[in-house]
Parts: structure tokens; sequence; C-alpha cells
């Protein structure tokens, strides 16, 4: 797979259909066999002129409909059919796993569409963390890591109502979809001081345990850890080539035959 290198540009936006989420664009025909991309700020990729999905459409010949929104995770997903309907018509998904924390949950929500950003706690979660003062919060990463820093059993009861939550979401949001959904696990560390708590990667608290049921009901898992630009914690236009490498030979299978 050949390296071409293109400067980044300013960033296209577009929506489809009556979709309220803004994807990467430019926006696609879709009248013909396409793979659709879900997923966040990795898939996409706001500096890179060409992220993963846009390299993988000269390796493959179909059309490659980048769905990803900034911060979005499956609850952005969830609550916008119109987007849904757009990737369930695609002969092969790609789903990029987000972190568990980024989903409304019984101890708080998130924004609809942002999901990393935090809205509001439940009456639970201000019973199990009496005294914290959850407007000091404006993400749920922050609020996590301090969480778990502060009052660490408190957070251990957090934590597997998130991982619950994440697997059921995430099963519901593959039966929406449809087979054949390819998963993307993208593993990367924390950027420094993003987190109080050593040795968290992003996504956050995804393990091959918590993803083991979600993985019964996909096609295939791509789990890369890119390679860094050196003093960065983004991806750059090489890590993007490198998992459309890892990626290429999970969906060749699902292409459709040539003349057809």
């Amino acid at each position: 797979m050949q390296l071409i290198g293109v400067p980044p540009r300013e960033t296209v936006l577009c929506r489809y259909g009556a979709s309220r989420l803004l994807v990467r664009g430019p926006k696609r025909a879709l009248d013909q066999p396409y793979v659709a991309f879900l997923g966040g700020a990795e898939t996409f990729a706001k500096e890179i002129a060409r992220p993963f999905p846009a390299v993988l459409e000269r390796e493959l010949g179909v059309t490659c409909v980048n769905l990803a929104a900034v911060c979005a995770g499956p609850d952005a997903y969830m609550g916008d059919p119109a987007l849904l309907a757009v990737a369930a018509g695609a002969r092969v998904k790609v789903v990029q796993l987000s972190g568990a924390h980024m989903l409304s949950n019984r101890f708080y929500s998130v924004h609809p569409r942002r999901n990393d950003r935090f809205v509001k706690a439940s009456a639970q979660m201000r019973q199990q963390f009496a005294g914290v003062d959850f407007t000091d919060f404006a993400f749920v990463g922050h609020m996590v890591g301090q969480l778990a820093q502060d009052n660490p059993a408190g957070f251990a009861l957090l934590r597997t109502e998130l991982e619950t939550a994440w697997q059921a979401r995430m099963r519901r949001l593959l039966e929406v979809l449809g087979p054949p959904v390819v998963l993307l696990w993208v593993e990367r560390p924390r950027p420094g001081g993003a987190c109080p708590s050593e040795g968290w990667n992003d996504p956050l608290f995804i393990t091959p345990t918590l993803l083991a049921p979600v993985l019964r009901h996909a096609a295939g898992l791509v789990r890369i850890s890119p390679a860094l630009p050196e003093g960065h914690a983004q991806l750059d236009q090489r890590a993007h080539h490198q998992i459309a490498e890892a990626l290429l030979p999970n969906l060749q299978p699902h292409m459709p035959a040539a003349g057809t």
C-alpha cells in the first residue's frame, strides 16, 4: 500500500438525509455498493487529509463512506435513525470502538451527539459520590479519572455500570446495523495529564473480556496500536495507512464480485 503524503486541509463536514449528526465529508453518493465507517475522533481524523476510509477506497475500488463524527459513541448513532439507515445499507460496516465512559447510564448522562461531554449526574451518582461538585466537570473522561483517584470503591461500582451499559448498547447497535460488521479497536495511550489513573489507554475500559459478548455478533475484529509521531498523542497520515492495511484483508471478502 503506497503512502501518499497529502498535506492536511480544512475538514469538510456533511449530513445525510434527515440526520442531525455532522460527519466527515465530502458527501458520497449511495447508489452503488459502499462500505460505511462509524467512529469517533480517529475515524473522523480532523487533521488528516486522507483518513483510513479514503485510503481503503483506493485499495478496495468501492465507495467508502466516512460516517464518523467528533466524539461519537454508540449513543450518537443510536439516537440518529437517519444515519443508522445509511450505515445499515452498506455492504459491510466498520465500527470503531469508543470508550465505555462515553454513553448515558444510570449514573450520568452525556450529550446526545458529543458523547464525551458530561451533562448531568443522577441521584444515584450523587449519593454514591456525596460531596462531589459535578459542575466542575465538562468531560466524562476527566470526571471518571478524578472519581477513580478520589473514591476507588465508588468508582469500581461506576465502572461495572459503564461496562454493562456499553455491552448492551454495542450489541443493540450491531443488531440495528445488521451483518457484516467489522469492529476496529484503535488502542493508544491517554494524552499526558488527561487522566490521573496510570495505565489507562484509549478507548477507556475496553478489554478483551468486555468485548467478548459483543464480538460474537461481529464478523471480525481488528485491534491495532498504530505508531504515533514522536511527542504526539494524535494519529498522523502514516498511522492511518497502518490502520487501512490492517483492515484491508477483513473487508476484501465482503466486496462485490467483478462485474456485479
